[in-house]
């Protein structure tokens, strides 16, 4: 099926058809399904809302009416009065007791076809009269409804053993009409029959409806539809119920009913809590499978619309697909005609749609393929033709080629060994030029060593000459300390007479010069030293005298020899210099010599480059020269291979 579907175009067709229908159709159906679905459930579900608020409005009717006949009971003045005269305790209180239950019995319970028994209580809770005479005299000071029958009218359910049944008691207060006292209460009870005629009102419910009570204990206080003997016997444990009694809170929903069926249900009874404080829960439910039936019937009418569509669009497909592929595998019949080199055949064009398009495009195309043939056809001669006469021109251009080669091979070998030679004229220049450099650097440098030992010989020469000057100095003062050294060595012997001659009147004066005498004899001592001292520096001095004029003369000397190291030092410097000049001329030279050697060593070896260039190239042409021949062969045999494929084409 798979490659059917891959291999037919036809089959693809339909599948698209059917794929754009049914999908949308689908698409659809899903939706009205969905949204019916979802209406059918909300209308269900207000359905039994409504159904359980009905019953419950109309429990609460039942349960007012009842309210309203106790009340209605405990107001007639013949009870009242009766019952206060009983109260008093007189000697016909048990005649007055009997006769109020007469009056009870057949006054009272025929106004109320609902009420089984209508009684009396009294204020100590004794039952003193009854429709039912096994009643009078039991106890009933512990129930709630005459405890809170005296306060007001109420009702009540409750279960009794002994019966084995639910009852429904309202009561009421009997107070009297004079002086307002409380003089007991009356009660009224009735059985669930009502309650069960409410809740078995099957309307609205189907087949598997039903409509039941849950008592504040959880069990059933109506009939079941479906199990017998179900009344304050069945447990009703569900969810409702449960909420209900937990929350005081109604729900409408999908959930397992007691028999653990799923069913579709709704809960009331906050309004009987709130007005009666019941703890009842009013359930209307039915099985899911009876409330969704109409959805099971929607899902199979949108099936059924759907496969009929589906139907439909596969007619409508089949027909459309084969319009479509008609044309077509025309197309594809003279396609293969053509493929095996029938031009000659044209497909019939009556379309105006793409396919009509389609084929007049492929006639186009097949009559362009004829021209193409016939227009190959005469290409391939001229082809022919053309590749023979260059194929003999590119031979007679190889031969020629080849010998020029040879040429240029020779040529080159010898531009090379030129290009050696150059290479080695050029090494020796540039170790001239390395040379003279050389001797020119040192030149220079000879140069500036004689005019450093020149400046060096000025500053010996002017350092000698200032020695000289400071020497003569030297000699000059040493003269002058000569002389006054004379002057002192003078003043000394004039010192030491004096002293002399004072040291003889000191010994004249006798006494009275000793002291005096002591110290001329203190100022002969140190002319004496002052004599000796002045001889020993006018030694030194003489002597300082002599070796100052022997440096003199030594200076002198010096000063003469460093003018003549000048003279010497500046005739070496320009010799030197003079040798610079012819040095440089050397290097310039050597450097010219270089510069001419190295442009013919690089037009030399450019000349060798071109040269090798020059012979690859020829080398290259010469090849390619061959390569063309050989081309040309191909081609001239591609040309015949074309001639043979041509042939295969009826145009």
């Amino acid at each position: 099926m798979a490659n059917i579907i891959r291999k037919s175009l036809k089959a693809k067709l339909i599948l698209l058809f059917l794929a754009v229908s049914l999908v949308p159709i689908a698409v659809v159906g899903y939706m009205s399904y969905s949204s019916g679905k979802s209406a059918i459930k909300n209308q269900f579900l207000d359905n039994l809302t409504t159904v359980a608020e009905s019953r419950e409005i109309s429990i609460m009717l039942s349960l007012r009416a009842k309210a309203g006949r106790a009340l209605d009971f405990s107001s007639d003045g013949f009870i009242r009065d009766t019952l206060k005269k009983i109260n008093q305790r007189g000697q016909d209180a048990a005649q007055l007791s009997e006769e109020l239950s007469v009056y009870i019995f057949e006054n009272k319970k025929p106004l109320d076809s609902e009420c089984n028994e209508v009684f009396i209580v009294s204020l100590e809770g004794k039952v003193i009269a009854s429709s039912n005479k096994d009643s009078v005299g039991t106890d009933k000071s512990d129930t709630s409804f005459f405890i809170e029958g005296k306060k007001g009218v109420y009702v009540v359910d409750c279960y009794s053993e002994k019966e084995k049944r639910g009852f429904i008691l309202a009561s009421a207060p009997l107070i009297s009409k004079t002086d307002k006292e409380m003089l007991g209460v009356l009660v009224n009870r009735y059985d669930l029959t009502e309650l069960n005629e409410i809740t078995g009102n099957r309307e609205g419910m189907g087949e598997s409806g039903e409509v039941y009570i849950v008592g504040k204990e959880g069990y059933m206080i109506t009939k079941s539809r479906f199990i017998e003997g179900a009344v304050f016997s069945q447990k009703v444990d569900t969810e409702p119920v449960r909420l209900f009694q937990r929350h005081r809170k109604v729900m409408t929903g999908i959930y397992p009913d007691y028999r653990g069926i799923l069913v579709v249900g709704a809960s009331m009874g906050d309004e009987i809590f709130r007005e009666f404080g019941f703890d009842w829960t009013v359930l209307a439910e039915i099985d899911v499978s009876e409330a969704f039936a109409p959805v099971k019937a929607l899902a199979w009418r949108i099936v059924w619309v759907g496969l009929s569509a589906g139907f439909l669009v596969t007619i409508v497909a089949v027909f459309f697909s084969q319009v479509i592929v008609k044309p077509v595998r025309e197309l594809i019949l003279v396609s293969q005609e053509v493929a095996g080199g029938n031009l000659k055949q044209d497909v019939k064009a009556s379309r105006h749609d793409e396919i009509g398009v389609l084929i007049n495009a492929f006639n186009s195309m097949v009559g362009n393929l004829r021209l193409l043939v016939d227009q190959l056809q005469d290409a391939i001669g001229h082809i022919s033709t053309s590749s023979m006469e260059i194929l003999s021109s590119s031979e007679e251009q190889s031969s020629g080629t080849s010998e020029l080669a040879a040429s240029i091979t020779e040529i080159t070998a010898t531009v090379e060994e030129l290009s050696t030679s150059a290479k080695n004229i050029a090494t020796h220049a540039e170790s001239v030029e390395k040379v003279a450099m050389d001797t020119e650097d040192t030149g220079y440098e000879g140069m500036e060593s004689v005019s450093t030992s020149i400046r060096i010989m000025e500053k010996i020469k002017e350092v000698t000459k200032d020695s000289a000057n400071k020497i003569i100095l030297l000699s000059e003062k040493s003269q002058k300390i000569g002389e006054v050294l004379g002057i002192i060595k003078e003043i000394a012997g004039e010192t030491h007479l004096l002293a002399l001659n004072a040291s003889i009147e000191a010994s004249a004066a006798g006494e009275f010069g000793k002291r005096f005498s002591v110290v001329a004899a203190e100022v002969r001592r140190l002319a004496e030293r002052t004599k000796s001292s002045a001889e020993e520096i006018k030694t030194v001095v003489s002597e300082i005298l002599t070796s100052t004029n022997t440096a003199v003369l030594s200076t002198e000397q010096s000063v003469k020899n460093v003018e003549k190291g000048v003279e010497v030092v500046q005739k070496v410097g320009q010799s030197i210099e003079s040798n610079l000049g012819l040095i440089k001329q050397t290097t310039d030279a050597s450097k010219q010599i270089v510069m001419a050697t190295q442009q013919q060593k690089s037009a030399t070896e450019q000349v060798a480059g071109t040269m090798r260039e020059l012979s690859a190239v020829v080398k290259q042409t010469a090849d390619g020269l061959k390569q063309s021949a050989a081309a040309v062969a191909e081609l001239n045999k591609l040309a015949d291979n074309f001639r043979e494929i041509a042939k295969k084409f009826k145009t």
